[in-house]
């Protein structure tokens, strides 16, 4: 972890700033002024280079809503001669695009606009009568496949608010560009990149006329006056936005007609999404259908601009310090929509940055955190230094209780100042006294002193992630939080190794009953950390096969053989079932550990799963006790 949080310096505070949702049309003009996400300049590819990209335009790349049937495919590609670099390749019918200078034309002008609204216009090829655009590739599907089609969870609301914005700035941002136009506004034309962040696709700015007019164009619940002229206007557009709220609204797509209706006879409620009862506010939803009717006027001069648009969905913004991925359940770096990070307590309430529930998480779990890590005096080593050193510890803590945490910082910093005692909690709970204080950078300091003294502590990283958001640096807060997750589930991996090879119920059972017996007989997280620990360090030197080891003589003391023999069996177990670990050690954790369910729901007989697994945890206990207690040294 050190490496890894080296780069998080004075340099890097203002590099990392979080962009906020506020930002206007040219703050998202992101043309070269982010290095990190800088995209190449307009480019002409060759056909042969996006056939390369395609792999040959396979089947197995298409991406397009109705796949090969599509009039106009797009496949996902790769260009493995400009660093790898992931594109989406909208390949025209012969058809579609007859005057090539036309097309380059308007790919040109397009390309030209460069948002982080926006999956950008990177390229284009124009070779005989073939017709093909470059643009970003966005890894997390449509907005039609999270609201209409999910799987994993329903859109929240706080997402789709969020949605409305994004979408209203990019095209708030395409008409201050001069290109107000955008031909079949609909769900399928709103993607999520890698960070779970909404963006328009550039396809829809490409129009094969000069007049207005859209022989190509496919408006689902098509503006009143696109049926009168055959002509899209900025009007026609807003208008369209207008049915997409409807959409985010409803979780369905459903006609203009019918909404207006119920919105009319003030049954605005029927029209709301089942999946988002009790999630919103009357004044939120009311507001939003407010939106969407002035969208939905007859007369397009009635009808709201892109920039009144942000304007009114400013406001309504609901946790914006939370990252997309979350709140859309996707995993970074992930294709597909994911399962969340299964998140404790106190990693759910870093993420939302919830300073009150961290205190009271902290205040309750006092300083058992510190068992094994804390310097112990003995009555011989007492001086007054050392009595003042320990009484100022007292005064901070009682002072943090109280949420005075302007005194709670001047004891805490006396009691590191006097340095006999080294202690992971009082950085931590300095660190939340500086959060608490509006201090973010010297928070993130004791955080990263905290992890210092006590590197696998999961709370340490817990309180960088809450440090590294107050400061803006998102990227870095979900990695700490990862990193976090990642340790508080090793924690129980650790023991769950060693009981599975003895469990002779099904994986299942032992799984989702071996928490219990933690709540009630783990005195703290060093103890599973030195239980990690060892393993760690046997996996590493033992290897082999051997037989099981006679549990039902617990006071046996294990042979060097034998020790040898669990832990080859381990590493064993461990290269075949790593995924089912990774995928039942969450479940179990996240169910259990932190107190989800409660004892009433588990079956509690005499004879029941959790009885025969209470029973053979305490056997699993004795044999690991033994082997900690033989192998300190090499510890």
């Amino acid at each position: 972890m050190g490496a890894r949080c080296s780069k998080i310096s004075l340099c890097w505070w203002h590099s990392h700033l979080k962009p906020s949702v506020a930002q206007s049309s040219t703050d998202l003009d992101n043309g070269e002024k982010n290095e990190k996400n800088a995209l190449p300049s307009f480019t002409e590819y060759s056909f042969e280079e996006l056939k390369a990209a395609t792999n040959g335009f396979s089947p197995e790349n298409v991406v397009s809503e109705h796949g090969e049937k599509a009039p106009n495919v797009v496949y996902r590609g790769r260009l493995h001669h400009h660093n790898g670099r992931w594109i989406a390749v909208k390949r025209f019918n012969r058809s579609a695009w007859p005057d090539s200078r036309q097309f380059m034309d308007e790919a040109r002008a397009v390309g030209s606009l460069r948002s982080e609204r926006l999956a950008n216009l990177i390229g284009c090829c124009c070779e005989s009568e073939e017709r093909l655009l470059v643009a970003e590739f966005m890894p997390n599907q449509t907005l039609a496949k999270h609201l209409f089609h999910w799987e994993h969870q329903p859109m929240k609301w706080a997402m789709r608010l969020r949605v409305t914005l994004y979408l209203a700035q990019a095209l708030e941002y395409c008409s201050s560009k001069g290109r107000a136009l955008y031909h079949d506004l609909n769900a399928y034309r709103v993607l999520f990149d890698q960070d779970g962040n909404p963006r328009l696709s550039c396809f829809g700015m490409m129009k094969n006329s000069r007049d207005g007019k859209s022989y190509s164009t496919n408006l689902a619940f098509t503006p009143p006056e696109y049926l009168r002229t055959g002509r899209v206007t900025p009007e026609s557009v807003v208008y369209s936005f207008g049915t997409m709220l409807l959409d985010l609204l409803s979780g369905k797509h459903i006609p203009p007609s019918h909404a207006l209706d119920l919105i009319r006879g003030k049954n605005f409620l029927m029209l709301m999404d089942s999946c988002l009862e009790g999630h919103f506010s009357n004044d939120d939803g009311t507001e939003v259908v407010r939106l969407a009717t002035r969208c939905l006027q007859y007369e397009a001069r009635e009808r709201p601009n892109a920039k009144s648009l942000v304007t009114a969905l400013l406001p309504l913004q609901k946790e914006s310090e939370v990252p997309s991925l979350v709140l859309m359940g996707i995993s970074h770096g992930s294709a597909s929509p994911a399962e969340p990070l299964l998140l404790t307590p106190m990693g759910e309430a870093c993420l939302r940055t919830d300073l009150t529930a961290i205190h009271e998480i902290l205040e309750k779990a006092g300083y058992k955190d510190d068992e094994g890590i804390a310097n112990e005096l003995s009555f011989q080593m007492w001086t007054n230094q050392m009595q003042e050193t320990l009484n100022s510890k007292k005064q901070g803590d009682a002072a943090f209780r109280a949420k005075d945490f302007t005194t709670a910082i001047d004891g805490y910093t006396q009691f590191i100042d006097g340095g006999t005692m080294v202690s992971p909690t009082v950085y931590a709970r300095r660190c939340l006294a500086y959060l608490m204080s509006e201090m973010a950078q010297e928070a993130l300091g004791d955080a990263m002193q905290a992890h210092a003294v006590s590197p696998e502590w999961p709370t340490a990283f817990y309180l960088q992630a809450a440090a590294l958001c107050s400061l803006g640096m998102d990227n870095d807060a979900q990695d700490s939080l990862k990193e976090a997750t990642s340790r508080s589930c090793n924690f129980v991996n650790a023991l769950v190794i060693i009981f599975h090879i003895y469990h002779q119920d099904s994986p299942e059972d032992g799984f989702l009953t071996l928490p219990l017996p933690f709540r009630r007989n783990i005195k703290s997280s060093s103890d599973f950390l030195a239980l990690s620990q060892f393993i760690s360090h046997s996996l590493n030197y033992f290897t082999g096969a051997g037989v099981q080891l006679d549990l039902m003589a617990p006071n046996k003391t294990p042979s060097a053989l034998e020790k040898e023999q669990i832990f080859g069996m381990a590493e064993k177990e461990m290269e075949y079932r790593v995924e089912l670990f990774n995928k039942l050690t969450h479940t179990c954790f996240s169910k259990c550990v932190e107190n989800r369910y409660k004892e009433s729901e588990l079956n509690m007989g005499e004879n029941s799963c959790i009885d025969r697994c209470v029973s053979k945890y305490w056997q699993v206990t004795n044999l690991v006790g033994q082997l900690l207690g033989n192998n300190q040294g090499a510890m």
